[in-house]
């Protein structure tokens, strides 16, 4: 299975769709390359919708073309989340009876890799608000084995040695209260990840989604090299 989703995700045109931070990131990607990306802090359901139409528009494309969508699942805003879920059911059946695929990824695991892309050192240890006093927490030991994702409070936090990657999940969150690296959660390299299949799932009903559901299976990763 992983190795067809890395061919399909290499060789499909793909929407990419993510509202699970303060920033709604949505992006056309056709043979593993931006066709069109864009970044939004307004409201989750516009810049869904208005970037969305902005990327086909530049690619010259039409929603009924593309072949699938890359969705965050999660952790991160629930209502984002929902609404990502709703756009995609809503396209999905307008295309109907021409299938389009559905893949997914969770935000923290990417988030992950793409430290681990900058060179950052492992083990990591990254963190997302889930609610009052709560906090999800992912963490990558020193081999880069990904952990279960947990649910910490703020004492479990300080008792981790090393530095914490906080991620954003509204523009106007106060970070916790010790000390943190803010990881600025962008997807512009995401295309570098694609060829990592583990990280990703394909899903036909998007009744699978359950925004907030919080389980990692543990993955293997192993360090990005570039062509030389």
């Amino acid at each position: 299975m992983s190795t067809a989703i890395k061919q399909s995700l290499s060789t499909q045109t793909l929407l990419l769709l993510d509202a699970s931070t303060s920033i709604v990131q949505t992006g056309l990607l056709r043979d593993g390359n931006w066709l069109a990306f864009y970044e939004n802090k307004n409201e989750s359901l516009n810049a869904i919708f208005k970037d969305t139409s902005k990327c086909l528009k530049e690619a010259q494309s039409d929603i009924s073309t593309i072949d699938g969508f890359l969705v965050c699942e999660g952790p991160g805003s629930i209502l984002g989340l929902r609404l990502v879920i709703m756009a995609v059911k809503t396209w999905r059946s307008t295309l109907f009876p021409r299938r389009s695929n559905v893949y997914l990824y969770r935000s923290l695991e990417i988030a992950a890799q793409l430290l681990l892309l900058q060179d950052i050192e492992s083990p990591l240890h990254l963190i997302l608000y889930f609610k009052k006093d709560i906090w999800n927490l992912l963490t990558v030991d020193k081999d880069r084995n990904f952990k279960n994702l947990e649910q910490v409070n703020i004492q479990s936090l300080k008792k981790i040695p090393g530095p914490l990657w906080y991620i954003r999940q509204r523009e106007k969150e106060y970070p916790p209260p010790l000390p943190v690296n803010e990881f600025q959660y962008s997807l512009k390299a995401l295309p570098a990840l694609l060829s990592q299949p583990s990280f990703f799932r394909k899903i036909d009903d998007m009744n699978e989604i359950i925004p907030g559901k919080s389980e990692f299976s543990k993955w293997q990763v192993q360090r990005h090299r570039k062509n030389t």
